[in-house]
Parts: structure tokens; sequence; C-alpha cells
């Protein structure tokens, strides 16, 4: 898997490692989409991220659609200048 997860409380703490692509970004919204139910918010901390291409922003906001429509919070953390 190409993610860490932690949980604290009712908050899922997402690391995405490496490169954010359509496959990571279909990791994290596969794991979001199992987990949705059980937490209030979900934070995608990019402090393990080095690379982030238009696929993986395309999951990302398939995920932010999802934890939406789903009357959840979410932030993203520790974005950096990822080119």
């Amino acid at each position: 898997m190409s993610i860490d997860n932690k949980r604290n409380n009712n908050i899922e703490i997402i690391y995405p490692i490496n490169d954010l692509d359509s496959i990571n970004g279909q990791e994290i919204k596969t794991h979001v989409s199992g987990i949705i139910n059980d937490v209030d918010a979900v934070i995608i901390n990019f402090s393990k991220v080095n690379y982030l291409n238009s696929s993986g922003l395309r999951e990302l906001i398939q995920t932010l659609k999802l934890v939406n429509d789903n009357n959840k919070q979410i932030f993203l953390t520790n974005i950096s200048d990822l080119s």
C-alpha cells in the first residue's frame, strides 16, 4: 500500500507516500470510502508526497466529493511546492 494512516478519535489521518498519481489516488479514495461512516473528518497529510500529477489531483477531487456527499469534513495539510 502506498499510504499510511492512523486514527485519532473520529479523525482519519492519511499519509500518501512518494508520488500521488492515479494509482495512489485511487487507494486513498478506496480507503476513505471504506471508513467514511466511522469518522467525522479526514485529514490528508502531504508531508511524504514528492510529486502530484493531474491524475492524482482528479482522484483527490473525487475523494473530496465523496467526503462532502457524506456530510463529513476533509482537510489537506503540509502541502509544499509539489511539481
